[in-house]
């Protein structure tokens, strides 16, 4: 945080969520600038690996409280979506702008690779904050954090969680020796995993799908399509 700012990628908007147990619920979207993982197939490489052309937006606190309001007003959305990049490389900021939307929840997008600090510091938020946590486990394997056991958010869980793991034919059963090792390690649920396709494109999402859901009642796991790609394709939304 520089100068009590955030600096986002792309302006807020409204949105539906398109992943995890809040899907298809509106939000409005909040996309944080940076990470500290950086997936060689993520799919939001614009958040961390800039270019010349992106347009970075710089705020204080109040300018986006601000802005905000301003959806929250003409659209009657109280549930801010705060995603990235990774949400956890803000999260003093983030701590000071969550305790200041006293109407709203909060749907957070994380890694799980970093201490959430501010959910233990103020216990009011734990009912109104859910994480979507995606280790870097399955399809999107990241060299900087390679062992399960670094996962420090499933170490003390928040009250509300799921864990995202994208999945695809290919790698499915190599993936799910991960699973089974992050289920048993962290004493997750079964029905707390929730796997997604590995997919950049509505066709590739289609193809993995119907596989995974397979794979889901097998094993007793939850799955995530990707409203997003399956609505708007690979396009990157403005």
């Amino acid at each position: 945080m520089k100068d009590n700012k955030i600096i986002l990628v792309e302006p807020l908007h409204y949105v539906l969520q398109g992943e995890g147990k809040n899907l298809g619920k509106k939000m409005i979207l909040l996309r944080v600038a940076g990470c500290n993982v950086q997936c060689p197939d993520c799919d939001t490489t614009y958040s961390w690996k800039f270019s010349k052309k992106d347009f970075l937006l710089s705020y204080t606190k109040e300018e986006l409280l601000k802005e905000i309001y301003k959806i929250n007003n003409k659209k009657n959305i109280n549930h801010l979506l705060v995603t990235g990049g990774e949400p956890a490389i803000w999260q003093e900021f983030l701590s000071s702008l969550l305790l200041s939307l006293n109407t709203f929840f909060f749907d957070v997008e994380t890694s799980g690779y970093d201490e959430w600090k501010f959910i233990k510091n103020h216990p009011e938020l734990s009912k109104k904050v859910h994480f979507n946590i995606s280790p870097k486990i399955g399809a999107l394997k990241a060299k900087k954090f390679s062992d399960l056991k670094d996962i420090y958010i499933l170490k003390n869980p928040p009250l509300n969680y799921i864990v995202k793991i994208v999945s695809s034919r290919k790698t499915f059963f190599e993936d799910l020796q991960q699973i089974e090792k992050l289920i048993e390690y962290y004493g997750i649920p079964r029905n707390k995993i929730f796997l997604m396709p590995f997919a950049k494109t509505r066709e590739e999402l289609l193809e993995e799908s119907e596989f995974l859901i397979d794979q889901c009642f097998i094993y007793g796991f939850e799955f995530s399509p990707r409203l997003h790609i399956l609505i708007f394709n690979n396009q990157r939304l403005k």
